[in-house]
């Protein structure tokens, strides 16, 4: 009886640990593809018939390549594909207004238009630092590889979850491993009073 309520913690404890870290995947995960920014550079210069940035009139430029370009820029400046969701998440999430709005002013600060964008007030720290990926507000501490951390929007409180949980976890198994070793350490010494005997 004892066996079978052990072995069923342990696949209780590992199917959690298992689900906690596919959830924190899947919540990190794209469908989307973001094109390149030489590509979206390339798309608006070529629409205004220009050779360089500075070409560019920024009263030509629609809404609509503001947005491409800022997603651009900001998968360039997450690092990765992972890292840009996570940072799209934290802005309110694909097809938000409000990503939509900060995608735009990105775009614009890239191209150096609309220099009054709210983007210039986060001064040398920019946007990453802000983000928490840099030396900003949130201490630069997430790396995309907590699953409770700042990328769903848990913040401190999300480390501290998942450092509880890992934790918790850890010491199930740890606790099993002692069980299932000082079990066998208790046959082994009945075995050993029995040829005794």
């Amino acid at each position: 009886m004892q066996k079978k309520g052990l072995l069923f913690c342990l696949v209780l404890v590992v199917s959690a640990f298992l689900a906690i870290n596919i959830a924190g995947a899947q919540n990190l995960s794209s469908d989307s593809e973001v094109k390149n920014l030489t590509v979206v550079m390339n798309e608006i210069m070529s629409s205004q018939s220009v050779d360089n940035k500075e070409g560019i009139d920024c009263d030509k430029v629609s809404d609509d390549q503001f947005e491409e370009l800022g997603d651009s820029v900001m998968e360039q400046m997450a690092g990765s594909n992972q890292a840009h969701e996570v940072m799209e998440q934290m802005m309110g999430g694909e097809g938000s207004t409000s990503l939509q709005s900060v995608h735009i002013a990105m775009g614009t600060q890239y191209l150096g238009c609309r220099q009054n964008s709210y983007l210039t007030a986060f001064g040398p720290v920019g946007m990453m630092g802000m983000m928490g990926y840099g030396r900003g507000m949130m201490g630069g501490l997430y790396n995309g590889s907590s699953i409770f951390g700042a990328g769903l929007g848990l913040g401190v409180f999300g480390y501290v979850l998942t450092l509880v949980v890992h934790g918790i976890l850890l010491g199930l198994f740890i606790m099993f491993v002692v069980y299932v070793a000082g079990r066998a350490w208790r046959a082994s010494m009945n075995e050993d009073e029995k040829k005794k005997k």
